[in-house]
């Protein structure tokens, strides 16, 4: 279980210090969803996992200018993988914007991250994920959608900010999950949080973007 979810879910603690308004939302609709991608290539994002694990997103190349791969390394102490390293998983994805929509693909295939227009509470769409239990894995269906739009000084630079939040269920949780994207920088943020049928919640895991190399 913890091999799975630290490997896809995120999150930052940053508080939200300017909300926009409406008329914000039209304008970071003009903003092109590449601003969204990241890390470039030759760029390290490092974020910090909860229980004292970290990830690392590096920027490898780029086809073009529009297509981005990028190589994932998870380290969680005390965590024992099958080839005998018991604290490194490394995986790889690629980024991309396509008919308005910014796409991760990786080696279970292709989730839509952001959808344009970016408009709170009107653009909507459906999110793929994978959940284990007992071993065993299962494909959830997500209903996404842009939640929020604000700004925020991070690294030195006011930058707007877009919150998606999906909810999932399976036949035993209910999952949710809260992301935040950065202009000039990507993915800052993603708290996922499951609970039971009941509402008893299983904790929330928080991967926090710390420095940028």
């Amino acid at each position: 279980m913890a091999q799975h979810t630290a490997g896809c879910l995120l999150s930052i603690t940053a508080t939200i210090l300017i909300f926009c308004t409406s008329n914000c939302s039209f304008a970071l609709q003009e903003i092109d969803l590449q601003q969204f991608v990241g890390p470039r290539s030759g760029v390290k994002y490092l974020y910090t996992i909860t229980g004292g694990g970290r990830l690392e997103d590096v920027g490898l190349h780029t086809d073009n200018g529009k297509v981005f791969e990028i190589e994932e390394i998870i380290h969680i102490p005390n965590l024992t993988i099958t080839n005998g390293d018991h604290s490194r998983m490394t995986s790889r994805y690629k980024l991309h914007v396509d008919q308005g929509k910014l796409l991760k693909v990786g080696s279970r295939g292709s989730v839509v991250l952001l959808k344009e227009p970016l408009l709170p509470e009107k653009t909507r769409w459906v999110r793929i994920g994978e959940t284990s239990a007992s071993g065993v894995k299962s494909k959830v269906s997500f209903e996404c959608a842009v939640a929020d739009i604000s700004s925020l000084d991070i690294f030195g630079k006011r930058r707007s900010i877009v919150t998606v939040k999906c909810r999932g269920k399976t036949d035993v949780t209910d999952i949710s999950i809260e992301e935040k994207y950065a202009t000039g920088i990507g993915l800052i943020r993603k708290t996922t949080e499951s609970k039971t049928k009941e509402g008893l919640s299983f904790g929330v895991l928080d991967i926090e973007l710390s420095e940028i190399k």
